[in-house]
């Protein structure tokens, strides 16, 4: 387990259950069994490798997706949205909440960010996420 994830008492996330969008990406994961068409950018001077294929979804399903987030997402607000630089506690500059198997946080810069559990839509998103990358993921740090 990477060192920032701890297992900790689960928080749980109460959302409504978006059937359409749950629905189309179920549909979506079983139409689309072909590989993702993944393109590696490098940049050692940055330290960055990444993996990107901006067409992983198509953009009817993109949309149902941001507006899911937008409409159901609660963001950590109060010190779970705060950093301690130079024992002084800072606002992150975005909004913030994490995803994540049962009992997980994530620790930086004097921050705990609680995992809530997988929504449907959110754990549906993930596996196939899991599947295209070819490794099975359980924490996710959702910035706004």
């Amino acid at each position: 387990m990477d060192k920032y994830l701890m297992k900790t008492t689960p928080s749980r996330s109460k959302t409504p259950l978006s059937d359409d969008l749950l629905e189309s990406l179920i549909k979506f994961g079983e139409q689309n069994s072909s590989p993702s068409n993944f393109k590696n950018f490098v940049d050692e001077k940055r330290g960055l490798n990444v993996d990107l294929d901006s067409k992983f979804l198509n953009s009817n399903l993109s949309r149902k997706l941001l507006q899911f987030c937008e409409q159901n997402f609660v963001y950590n607000s109060g010190r779970d949205a705060q950093i301690k630089i130079f024992n002084r506690l800072i606002d992150i500059p975005r909004k913030q909440t994490a995803f994540g198997d049962m009992g997980l946080t994530y620790k930086f810069s004097g921050t705990i960010v609680p995992a809530k559990l997988w929504t449907q839509e959110i754990r549906e998103l993930k596996n196939l996420v899991s599947k295209a990358a070819g490794c099975q993921f359980n924490f996710v740090l959702v910035n706004r």
